[in-house]
């Protein structure tokens, strides 16, 4: 045995030890400071009220455990939200606990996180939104082995390269996976990957949070990475993306440009940043300084007198996404001001209060401190333009490459350990044989199959304990078609099988023409967005038959008995994550989704169709053919009068794109002194809106933005009211830019091309032909380019049409399949794949910008006939397929 080794066993052997002492003498203890212990006694004891009803699943356990632990839980319990509170039990967060408490006495670096650290960024089990599992417990073994010799830097950096081992980007719907469904898909997106990687640090004892941007000022997104404490300084890095160092990121140039980047801490934090809300239960502050260049705008805010109004309410909105999104909210002290510390572009600092309102576009370069008086009035038409300009572009940093070559040499390496992992799904001819002994349909099962990734076993199981039963088997694949396919690659088995035995009684009493009430609004096991769980097997004995009986003789019963049993809690689930339903029953409280989706429940599980409206997410049951929309409270009762909006679409010479909603246009409603977007499906365009919209008369407002190239936006705002009975024609028109674009330069048209996966030689002239060229330099295992691809292949259609020369420099000497499977097969049937030997290509267009390209990608060009360079693109920016259609065919 080496040195190392033995080393660590007599560490692991003391250590065991230790803590068998220190839990035996119960002299350990969490809190140092008496004050900070009170605080959270405090707030525990509100805490415990709020749960009383699950108190011997919560806090019986409390008498049995040492001091250290005991005190470690009463901070957990003080601080965590209702969610965690409703749907999980004391062992589990025991079991958290005992793990981070391990991970400190074990690490070197354990004794240099200071006790706020702590218990701030290391034993908090949850990151954010995700869905809780046992990662700590089944990782920590594995975790701790492979970087216990390391310094805390190296550790970091290891760390991240075996979750890059495990997870790869890749998009996937809003409900965020928890790490070990996340691990079982070995994909996720940017927020599902920086969750993975936060917990996995925190798993080590190494403080970790989750920062995002929540929109970005340059293009209409936003991205979600990691913030790891090392030696006295939190520094960044690309969850799942390994970097030779840290603070190296594929999006540090983006970040520059950031207007706020902020993150959500569990509990009171007391830390150096600015606290951007401070509630009882959790600290947002901003980090934005850590990136990009910043500034402090002071907003004060003043009513028609010019008297200084405490309370009112400040939003600093950013242009994305076709709205006017608040990156923050604040609330006017007693001299009626407040500030924000944002990066240099421009906002809408909108003021409110009440339904007084009034705005201001500012520019935060050229503002110090900004006036707001409340006297806009809502009954005024009126149109206004705004440019919103982003931060500019910084000169890169230089491109740092040392380590660069061995830690390519690892990624891709890792590539392979993941592509091995996703060969063991389930095969086609595996899935073709399971079809066959259980005489299914042999398509179906294999396509559920295969879009349950990791989770294939427990597909597989369910397939086989539902056939067993002849009645169950019918229904099989109309309960798959109800549920998403992020359900498909987390749910156990036994929760569709609960579903499938508990709706079946119910099928026959829709005829076979309504036979879609039964399957979308009583199979159906998914309501909104909550973690599927077997509420309807719950609810079968929670609830007496004789109640289940008059709930289906009249549903209203059921509403009463949730106004009466269910109390509403609006503040507590700060995380937004919904409640199971079984969760909501057992805590006995809730917020306004969970309750709504606890209503659906329980109607579905008794045989009552019933949903959350699709645009407004009202619960709804069904009665004699009607949907009837719930209302608990009486103040949400809608008004009876209508209105009508009819959407006309106006072209301008410039932009050839129909514009989309939540693309470049949104409709929004005058609600408290504010407009809130009324939701219709993105991307729906204009002229698809061949309908007039039903709305409630009052005040809306139209938003629409043309996005340039630089990221600047042609903004517009309407102003209109509706009257009831009234139908109004509003023109959807996208500004034209007064500028002419200028030719970055010439790309030469004589060279050669040579193909990435053979001999093949391409001439460019002939590419380009008369009609042009895109040519893009790419590197398909990073997340920007995989968002191009994705966008190109949205837009094939136009660009087949087009016909002109799309040409792809891969950057790297290996795809992963997993890449190639997924976008290139879908981009434009011209597209050709083409490695840029020595990067001598992307060398002429670094000449043309003057910098450095490489750390950049991907680079997309729109050259014309004559190779004159029409756009150029770098790095991450959303939107570039559609600024290139723009340019297609232009006069």
């Amino acid at each position: 045995m080496n040195r190392n080794k033995l080393s660590y066993c007599i560490y692991c052997i003391l250590s065991v030890m230790v803590l068998m002492f220190v839990s035996a003498c119960d002299v350990g203890t969490f809190f140092n400071d008496p004050i900070q212990k009170e605080k959270v006694e405090t707030q525990f004891k509100k805490q415990r009220q709020l749960a009383k009803n699950r108190e011997k699943d919560l806090f019986e356990i409390l008498e049995r455990i040492p001091t250290e632990e005991r005190e470690a839980m009463t901070f957990l319990y003080a601080y965590m939200p209702l969610s965690d509170l409703a749907d999980y039990n004391s062992d589990y967060f025991l079991e958290n606990i005992r793990i981070a408490l391990e991970a400190r006495e074990v690490f070197s670096w354990g004794k240099t996180v200071s006790d706020d650290l702590f218990r701030h960024f290391v034993l908090p089990y949850r990151v954010n939104n995700e869905n809780l599992d046992s990662f700590r417990s089944v990782y920590f073994k594995e975790l701790r082995d492979r970087v216990f010799h390391l310094s805390m830097k190296e550790a970091v950096l290891e760390i991240n390269h075996w979750c890059h081992e495990k997870v790869m980007y890749k998009s996937t719907d809003s409900r965020t996976s928890a790490p070990l469904s996340t691990i079982k898909t070995a994909y996720g997106r940017c927020g599902e990957e920086s969750t993975f990687t936060v917990s996995a640090l925190r798993t080590i004892g190494i403080p970790a949070r989750q920062c995002y941007t929540p929109r970005w000022a340059h293009c209409d997104d936003n991205h979600a990475w990691v913030e790891v404490w090392v030696e006295g300084k939190w520094y960044y890095l690309g969850a799942c993306e390994p970097e030779p160092d840290l603070n190296i990121a594929w999006f540090t140039e983006p970040a520059r440009r950031a207007m706020l980047v902020h993150t959500k801490v569990f509990g009171d934090y007391k830390g150096p940043e600015e606290i951007l809300s401070d509630s009882p239960l959790y600290t947002e502050i901003n980090v934005t300084s850590n990136y990009a260049k910043t500034k402090k705008i002071s907003v004060s805010v003043e009513d028609k007198n010019q008297k200084r109004i405490q309370g009112a309410e400040v939003k600093f909105m950013l242009y994305n996404y076709a709205e006017f999104y608040p990156l923050v909210k604040k609330t006017t002290d007693a001299n009626g001001t407040c500030s924000l510390i944002t990066g240099l572009g421009d906002l809408l600092v909108w003021a409110s209060k009440g339904d007084a309102f009034g705005y201001k576009k500012i520019s935060v370069p050229e503002t110090d401190a900004v006036e707001i008086t409340l006297d806009k009035n809502p009954q005024d038409e009126y149109a206004v333009e705004y440019d919103f300009v982003p931060p500019i572009q910084p000169e890169p940093f230089p491109v740092r490459i040392e380590g660069k070559k061995e830690n390519e040499r690892r990624l891709k390496l890792e590539d392979q350990l993941r592509g091995d992992y996703e060969n063991t799904f389930i095969s086609k001819n595996a899935s073709h044989r399971l079809a066959r002994k259980l005489r299914l349909d042999p398509v179906k099962t294999r396509e559920y199959l295969v879009k349950s990734r990791g989770n294939w076993q427990e597909i597989s199981q369910f397939f086989t304990e539902a056939s067993a039963n002849s009645k169950l088997k019918s229904l099989i694949f109309l309960l798959l078609s109800t549920v998403s396919e992020k359900d498909l690659r987390d749910t156990p088995a036994s929760i569709l099988l609960g579903h499938l035995k508990s709706s079946y009684k119910y099928r026959n009493q829709f005829p076979e023409n309504q036979q879609n009430y039964f399957v979308q609004y009583i199979l159906n096991p998914r309501v909104n967005n909550e973690i599927l769980s077997d509420y309807k097997t719950f609810f079968a004995t929670a609830f007496t038959p004789d109640v289940i009986k008059k709930a289906r003789g009249n549903p209203k019963t059921l509403v009463q008995w949730i106004q009466d049993n269910i109390k509403l809690n609006t503040t507590n689930n700060y995380y937004k994550v919904p409640l199971t339903p079984i969760g909501v029953y057992r805590i006995q409280s809730s917020d306004l989704v969970s309750r709504d989706v606890f209503f659906t429940a329980l109607c579905r599980s008794f045989g009552i169709p019933a949903r959350l409206e699709p645009g407004s997410l009202s619960p709804q049951y069904l009665s004699n053919g009607s949907w009837r929309t719930v209302y608990f409270e009486k103040r949400n009762l809608p008004s009876s009068a209508r209105g009508y909006v009819k959407f006309r679409y106006v072209p301008n010479r410039e932009n050839k794109i129909i514009p989309g909603y939540y693309t470049h246009f949104t409709l929004a409603r005058f609600s408290n002194g504010v407009y809130v977007t009324l939701e219709y499906d993105e991307g729906k365009k204009v002229t698809e809106f061949t309908e007039k919209l039903d709305v409630v008369p009052g005040h809306f407002l139209l938003v629409t933005g043309n996005r340039l190239p630089d990221g600047t936006v042609l903004s517009k705002l309407r102003f209109f009211s509706i009257k009831e009975n009234e139908t109004q024609e509003v023109p959807v028109e996208l500004r034209s830019s007064e500028i002419k674009p200028v030719p970055y330069g010439t790309f030469p048209l004589d060279i050669n091309l040579k193909s990435f996966t053979d001999e093949t030689v391409y001439e460019l002239t002939k590419i380009s032909g008369d009609k042009g060229a895109i040519i893009g330099w790419l590197d398909p295992e990073k997340e920007p380019t995989k968002h191009v691809l994705s966008e190109m292949a949205q837009w094939k259609k136009k660009f087949e049409e087009w016909g002109g020369g799309v040409v792809f420099y891969i950057m790297k000497d290996k795809i992963p399949t997993s890449v190639f499977n997924s976008y290139f097969p879908h981009l434009p049937k011209q597209h050709v794949l083409c490695t840029d030997i020595g990067s001598e290509s992307l060398h002429t267009v670094e000449k043309m910008v003057g910098h450095s390209l490489s750390a950049s990608l991907p680079v997309i060009l729109f050259i014309d006939k004559s190779g004159k360079v029409i756009v150029l693109s770098e790095g991450y920016k959303i939107g570039i397929p559609e600024l290139l259609v723009n340019q297609l065919n232009r006069d």
